[in-house]
């Protein structure tokens, strides 16, 4: 094993410090650690060394609560694996942070920590960490201190290298950690007592605060509006106000995440229209306060007046603040026109009765809506009632890339109650108050909240009854909490909520809020450093709106934390769906970003998982019904709304919603089949027309090659058409020029070559295009042209091809391979075999590969997770990966060296065959397959299965195989995971 490693890391060495032409094992690569949200960032390697290393030292600077959150799971895992662990800190310019230290001292025995105390003449500054294996260790040393900015953010330059233990860097860094470990001292508590009378008082924390500070949304007090601090939605929102008054326009909505600056930009957006008369329209009376604030800190000139039952605004008054209750009891004070411009707060309410009077009423020059979550369940178009005019629009994810909200660390844990039993949507009442529940919720608040001295936090429940009885609970043991109802008076939760913000010394003082859905939006609390969720996730827009709570940024608020109690729900596929905004309804996609954690979130946000609460989330992908009417039509009307309009394919592709493709799998044929099974109206076109539609479909819905829609383009354009003209065509917009073999396959499928007969039937036998040969010319034949007379066929087609051209610029464009394949990229039988040219499409008669010998290809097609119920044994082969450069693969069962199928393909080199390995984890992920890449034969050698049901030895065939190129370690990790 050890000779193995050393000639591994031979290997990886030529490739990254040689010739980087070199194939290797990334694994053991030299790299270059850097930042680069949300794909890339240091934290990612430094989590999957910590979770297989057999022992770990770091020796940083500057450890903090921030740095440590970022890791907690992963050091939990060490702990659960009892791997011992070194980490060395320095009270260097007094930044490391004192309960970082305490907190690694009181969860982690597994763990030794020591203080390198500075010294003038030798301040401790390096940043390094040590990862040791079995026969190798992982080297990760460069610019990236202990804490969340420099894991996940900053420009930060880490080198990761792996070497023997025999290495000569190895041995010099070892030497060096070990000179100042026995330098440095274990922080005892009086240690740790001085210390904190110390800390932050550095040059280096003082940089930080500072830097903290540029990034606040507003600066009060400021009376020059020119002068005044902007975020970069408010910039982009104005001017595109701006535009669209320009343009006439008197309605548009603001989209934007909670904390963002909504209220500021709208006060900025009043300071640029200069209205004569202004009015400004919320649901609750906590928020009209702060919002009339905020106005006053940005036009602090006007005369406000705050709108109340007995007090009526004067003739002449400029600004009027109201709720929207009160002002429809008094509308008739006002004429119609009496306001030039006003805004409508919390706009996602405005489908309402009440809301509706008031628009139906007032004729303002200028109307604009504000809201984080314009979709709405109830069937209100709250689009339509803003004219489809969408002046801005940045969600929660966009919000954390552009630094304009706190970041978060959410924690996914496992929900038990008494007896192991763990909470589902059916648990009764008094199993959720269970002592030992409680207990589980008093140890997350302790560990999660990394000994803060003031967490603030609300508790979201799922029975006004549960957040009561929790509440006493917890305040029996000794916390400060309150539950907060719909019961309450709005005069009674506001009280509650300044108790919220009072000091933890000062009387009256509150830790905690439990509550059931009244938080989810309508105030703001900015000091909220904690939320947590002891509900099941029953939408992803309450999920975000429950988020946003904590993410407003205030002085001294690093980081929220947030704790997601994870039980046996069927939805819990909603929270990957929630946490990264994916509404693709991909399974395959949702379990990557599950696997993935923190990568896909911009920013110093982390995302992790207990094990447990992990299988509980893969449990729901699996079992969560995507394909089906009710939450497709729901994802399609979602788009009509915002669009004003009947969603095209293209606009499907443009944002975040569903793919067009999914459409139109649910509808077993085209995009026109899906919208005649939701839409009232039917669209009638003639069976041929529609046979059609759904043959077109079926070859370029998934983009998987430019081909066939840039010729349907060129054809609909009326253009003469050569194979030439084609594939300058295709050259001039994607930068390669396409192969031949590929070009005449897809003119074979474009005219009915391809498919078996009863697809051809299916989909109409109809022959697009025609090819002579003697000319060189492509035209359509007379039987498309007949088609396109259609005018509602036409446009169908038109916005297919230029989807199916969406779709492959967005998935396979950028690391298309010579063989139109694209490595971790999934494909079914069929895709493969129109990929790869095969003149006809045998997806029936693979059956795991199968080698076409006019492409001289062989795709091999692996499911490591059989179902091992239902298949035979002589089926159930034990095809696993060895390493990421490595997998062993069985052939067919009654096959040997000797047979035809076998020799052809072991005979790959000299009859120049492509074999290419597709692998998926399970069944349970459809019927699709990652593509691996090319593979190379090592070995083969005859071998034997069982035949349990003639009970006898069947013969098979062991393969050996290199992949060209390694297996990319996230991917490797989630397969065998």
């Amino acid at each position: 094993m050890v000779d193995d490693i050393r000639a591994k890391l031979e290997k990886s060495v030529k490739t990254g410090l040689i010739d980087q032409s070199f194939i290797s094992e990334d694994q053991f690569r030299p790299k270059l650690l850097l930042n680069i949200p949300p794909n890339q960032k240091v934290l990612s390697s430094i989590l999957i060394e910590l979770e297989t290393c057999e022992r770990f030292d770091f020796s940083v600077a500057f450890l903090t609560k921030s740095g440590l959150a970022t890791i907690v799971h992963a050091l939990n895992t060490t702990r659960e694996n009892e791997v011992p662990g070194r980490i060395l800190v320095s009270d260097y310019n007094n930044f490391t942070d004192p309960d970082a230290i305490r907190f690694i001292q009181q969860y982690y025995s597994n763990i030794e920590i020591k203080i390198y105390e500075a010294r003038e003449s030798r301040a401790h500054h390096s940043k390094g960490y040590l990862f040791y294996h079995s026969d190798y260790t992982t080297m990760v040393i460069g610019s990236s201190n202990l804490t969340q900015q420099a894991l996940t953010n900053n420009r930060e330059w880490n080198v990761k290298i792996s070497v023997t233990k025999e290495s000569e860097l190895l041995g010099s860094t070892i030497a060096e950690f070990e000179d100042f470990w026995k330098s440095a001292r274990v922080p005892d508590e009086a240690w740790l007592a001085h210390y904190r009378l110390l800390y932050g008082t550095g040059a280096e924390y003082r940089r930080e605060l500072k830097k903290e500070s540029k990034e606040e949304l507003f600066e009060l007090g400021n009376k020059d509006l020119s002068s005044f601090k902007k975020n970069s939605m408010q910039v982009k929102a104005l001017n595109n106000l701006k535009e669209l008054r320009s343009a006439r326009e008197s309605k548009a909505l603001l989209i934007s995440a909670t904390g963002t600056g909504k209220t500021y930009l709208s006060a900025l957006d009043v300071g640029q229209v200069k209205p004569k008369r202004f009015l400004y329209i919320v649901h609750r009376d906590a928020v009209l306060g702060k919002s009339l604030e905020s106005f006053k800190n940005i036009l602090p000139d006007k005369a406000y007046r705050r709108l109340k039952s007995d007090t009526m605004p004067v003739e002449g008054e400029d600004y009027v603040f109201a709720m929207v209750h009160t002002l429809t009891n008094h509308l008739d004070t006002f004429e119609p026109d009496y306001f030039d411009y006003i805004v409508i707060d919390e706009a996602h309410r405005a489908g309402a009765p009440s809301y509706r009077k008031i628009l139906d009423y007032f004729t303002p020059k200028f109307l604009l809506g504000m809201t984080a979550t314009p979709e709405r369940t109830d069937g209100h178009n709250i689009f339509t009632l803003f004219d489809n005019n969408i002046a801005y629009e940045i969600r929660l994810n966009q919000a954390l890339e552009a630094d304009l909200l706190c970041p978060f660390h959410y924690y996914g844990v496992a929900d038990l109650i008494v007896g192991n039993e763990v909470v589902d949507d059916k648990t009764e009442f008094r199993r959720l108050v269970e002592d030992s529940r409680v207990k589980h919720l008093d140890e997350a608040l302790k560990f999660y909240g990394f000994g803060e001295q003031k967490n603030r936090g609300l508790i979201f429940c799922s029975r006004v009854e549960e957040a009561r009885v929790l509440s006493e609970k917890l305040n029996e043991l000794g916390y400060r909490t309150a539950s907060v109802s719909g019961e309450d008076s709005e005069e009674a939760r506001n009280r509650y909520i300044e108790r919220l913000n009072l000091e933890k010394d000062e009387p009256g003082s509150l830790e905690y809020l439990f509550t059931v859905d009244i938080f989810n939006e309508g105030v703001d609390i900015p000091k909220l450093n904690m939320i947590v969720m002891m509900r099941p996730t029953q939408s992803a827009i309450v999920f975000v709106q429950q988020l946003g709570r904590g993410l407003r940024k205030a002085p001294g608020k690093e980081y929220v934390t947030v704790i997601d109690f994870i039980g046996n729900y069927e939805n819990n596929y909603l929270v990957p769906i929630a946490l990264f905004g994916d509404n693709s309804c991909n399974k395959d996609t949702l379990r990557k970003l599950v696997f993935g954690g923190s990568i896909g979130l911009y920013g110093p946000s982390t995302v992790s998982f207990e094990r447990v609460a992990k299988e509980k989330i893969y449990k729901a992908i699996d079992s969560a019904k995507f394909n089906h009417k009710a939450l497709l039509a729901e994802k399609y009307n979602q788009l009509k709304l915002r669009l004003g309009r009947i969603p095209k394919m293209t606009d499907f592709g443009m944002g975040d919603s569903v793919s067009a493709a999914l459409l139109c799998t649910y509808a077993k044929g085209s995009y026109l089949d899906f919208k005649n099974k939701v839409e009232n109206e039917k669209v009638l076109l003639t069976p041929k027309h529609l046979a059609s539609l759904r043959g077109l479909t079926a070859i370029m819905v998934k983009g998987l090659r430019p081909d066939e829609a840039v010729l349907i383009q060129l054809l609909l354009s009326g253009s003469q058409v050569s194979l030439k003209s084609w594939s300058d065509t295709i050259a001039d917009k994607y930068g390669f020029i396409p192969d031949r073999k590929s070009l005449m396959h897809a003119l074979l499928m474009l005219d009915d070559g391809f498919y078996q007969q009863a697809d051809k039937k299916k989909y109409g036998d109809v022959h697009y295009a025609s090819f002579d040969s003697e000319s060189g010319r492509i035209s359509a034949t007379a039987e498309f042209k007949m088609l396109l007379d259609d005018g509602i066929y036409r446009a169908e087609v038109e916005d297919l091809a230029a989807y199916s051209l969406q779709e492959y610029e967005r998935s396979y464009f950028d690391s298309r391979l010579d063989s139109g394949l694209v490595i971790g990229q999934k494909y079914t039988r069929q895709d493969v075999c129109q990929v790869l040219n095969w003149q006809q499409d045998e997806k029936g008669d693979i059956f795991g590969y199968k080698s076409d010998h006019f492409t001289k290809t062989c795709p091999i097609f692996v499911t490591l997770e059989k179902d091992t119920e239902n298949i035979s044994s002589t089926t159930n082969y034990a095809d696993h990966f060895i390493s990421q450069e490595f997998f062993h693969w069985k052939s067919r069962s009654k096959r040997t060296l000797d047979s035809d199928e076998i020799r052809y393909i072991n005979n790959y080199k000299t009859n120049g065959l492509k074999i290419h390995m597709f692998v998926k984890k399970s069944n349970d992920e459809g019927i699709s397959f990652y593509y691996l890449g090319e593979v190379d034969i090592l070995h083969s050698e005859n071998g034997t299965i069982r035949d349990d049901k003639n009970n006898r030895e069947v013969s098979i065939v062991g393969f050996d195989l290199q992949f060209k190129t390694p297996v990319r370690f996230e991917l490797y990790n989630y397969l065998t995971s």
